[in-house]
């Protein structure tokens, strides 16, 4: 009798330590899947912050010197730059690119246009997004003077973040 209350006993702490390792291996793969995603969206972020870095850099540049902004509103900016020199800046090629939001319900998409081709890099959702222009000091500014863009997105929940782009263009004009 002392030898089975003992298996039992045994029994009992074996079943126990192998419920705990289940949940920790259970919670482990919920961190894993977490810090995955947030990889994957970082990741996502930079791909967007290079994109629009390239075209932002490119800006205004040109024998004609094209305005660096041609069109900017809070969902969407179009960067000019005459790249191949003829002193026109071509709609449907590399030298007109676009940052765009587009909110599909309650959901955003960032998108990036280079000519006729239109990209979606970020897709976050429950999310808002606007797009700012701003002076060298960081205060509001027009489209045609700005030298700094924001990219600010807001969760329904309440959270946020902002990626800025430099437009070395306007500063040296």
């Amino acid at each position: 009798m002392p030898a089975m209350l003992e298996t039992a006993a045994a029994l009992a702490v074996t079943a126990a330590m192998f419920g705990s390792t289940v949940a920790a291996l259970a919670g482990a793969t919920r961190v894993g899947a977490a810090a995955t995603h947030l990889a994957d969206r970082l990741f996502l972020e930079r791909q967007l912050e290079h994109l629009i870095d390239r075209a932002a850099l490119a800006a205004g540049s040109g024998p004609t010197r094209p305005p660096a902004i041609a069109a900017a509103d809070a969902h969407r900016v179009v960067f000019h730059a005459d790249l191949d020199g003829d002193g026109r800046v071509q709609p449907t090629g590399a030298e007109t690119t676009a940052l765009e939001l587009a909110t599909t319900g309650s959901d955003l998409r960032v998108r990036h246009r280079l000519g006729r081709q239109t990209m979606t890099v970020l897709e976050l959702e429950r999310t808002r997004g606007e797009v700012l222009a701003r002076d060298i000091f960081g205060e509001p500014a027009a489209p045609s003077s700005a030298s700094l863009l924001e990219l600010r997105l807001r969760t329904l929940a309440g959270s946020g973040r902002s990626l800025h782009f430099c437009i070395p263009a306007t500063l040296a004009r």
